[in-house]
């Protein structure tokens, strides 16, 4: 997930998109299967101190965006 958001340099990845690279083809994806994924790299990023912020773009995906001051 990092990685392809990283890829997208700040661009929104469509959640379609996401969920071709994280799954193989026969792979069943549940409905939040992308937020849990989402959920949990954010907490990552949180507890490193990453200076990043993955934004949600509701109804459409996700998009990374770096240099955002860590929320306290």
């Amino acid at each position: 997930m990092l990685e392809v958001l990283l890829r997208a340099e700040g661009r929104t990845v469509v959640r379609d998109v996401l969920e071709e690279r994280l799954y193989s083809f026969n792979e069943p994806v549940t409905p939040n299967a992308i937020e849990a994924v989402v959920s949990r790299l954010r907490r990552k990023l949180e507890l490193l101190g990453a200076r990043t912020c993955i934004q949600t773009k509701r109804g459409i995906g996700y998009r990374i965006t770096p240099d955002v001051e860590p929320t306290s």
